[in-house]
């Protein structure tokens, strides 16, 4: 029986999801975990023929299914063992291209059509032609003022390989640049690192919890949710054809699904940031300890991950508390309102 993309709270360990966890990346129902990653961007040179016996040869070797990511992540829990070396591929338009596929079929296969994303917004898959012809409702800058790699360069695949072991990491990617020469170019390769708190926990640039509020397929990572709080304010749960939809190219259809990926390379303005919400915890009359919440006011944070909506102060839980929404966010605007009005005066 195909699976049913409607449907959330899946168990990944039923057998009815088998075929297609095992036809699936990982990253994609869920994130990969691991602390370091590196991305390379390749534009191919070879013929269709070797590109495609290229493809299925690093699949074969480095690529990590839906179901083997699931099963090492049962394990570690089990067992504390680390899971392998991660590896997805991702493929451009112009990638299907260098494997033979004429932009035809795949602007015919792939349609650009409105997506309802939330109960109101509605966005366009741009995936034919490419992140700059998005430029506009993107609001991004213009392309001349990107990274020169990415000005010019025509992008046709990614490799990401992730792993807790930077040393280690590094040198299977020095192992696969060797073994790549022969049918493509290295454009670029960007590398990552997880950012963390002292209490170990994922934060981004501006050291704020990251991670938190994500739509959850999987019935192990929602039953997580329950036991760390409600979740009778914020559900998570998310049907699967929010992320995934069929392989127009698989040999057979059933069971068969990707998803789009976006890599997006920003600047962050980290000293500036930190600038004004000094200025807004001064102008605010905030002192001390107290002068994290400009930050929280500006996030629907604290840094630690407590919500506004539920504390004027950081510290409220153990972990990230995700039980809320922003139904009383009135109340704290207006109380901000009310702020400024005393200041003006």
């Amino acid at each position: 029986m195909p699976v049913d993309l409607t449907k959330t709270h899946i168990d990944h360990r039923a057998d009815k999801y088998r075929n297609m966890l095992q036809n699936l990346q990982g990253n994609i129902l869920k994130g990969h975990g691991r602390n370091f990653r590196v991305h390379i961007f390749l534009q191919f040179k070879a013929e269709p023929r070797i590109v495609r016996d290229w493809v299925r040869d690093f699949a074969a070797h480095y690529v990590t299914s839906a179901q083997r990511q699931l099963k090492e992540a049962d394990e570690f829990r089990t067992y504390g063992v680390p899971g392998g070396l991660f590896g997805n591929f991702f493929l451009s338009a112009k990638g299907y291209e260098a494997l033979g596929y004429t932009r035809e079929d795949i602007t015919c296969r792939f349609v650009e059509q409105p997506a309802v994303i939330g109960e109101h917004e509605v966005v366009t898959i741009k995936f034919v032609d490419g992140m700059t012809a998005a430029q506009h409702e993107l609001n991004d800058p213009d392309p001349e003022t990107w990274a020169a790699v990415y000005q010019h360069q025509q992008i046709e695949a990614m490799i990401l390989l992730a792993d807790d072991d930077e040393d280690f990491l590094l040198r299977q990617a020095r192992r696969l640049l060797d073994t790549v020469e022969t049918v493509a170019t290295v454009l670029t390769v960007e590398r990552g690192r997880v950012m963390r708190n002292s209490r170990g926990e994922r934060t981004e640039h501006f050291g704020y919890v990251d991670g938190r509020s994500q739509p959850l397929f999987l019935k192990h990572d929602l039953e997580s949710e329950r036991r760390e709080g409600s979740v009778q304010r914020w559900d998570p749960r998310a049907p699967l054809d929010l992320i995934l939809i069929v392989d127009p190219y698989a040999a057979s259809q059933e069971d068969c699904f990707g998803s789009y990926l976006v890599f997006r390379k920003l600047e962050q303005n980290v000293p500036g940031f930190k600038h004004r919400e000094e200025q807004l915890a001064r102008w605010l009359g905030l002192k001390g300890s107290a002068m994290q919440k400009a930050g929280a006011l500006i996030m629907g944070r604290f840094r630690d991950g407590t919500p506004l909506t539920s504390s004027a102060v950081d510290g409220m839980n153990e972990g990230v508390p995700n039980n809320f929404n922003y139904a009383s966010e009135a109340r704290i605007c207006s109380g901000l309102a009310r702020v400024q009005i005393r200041k003006a005066v």
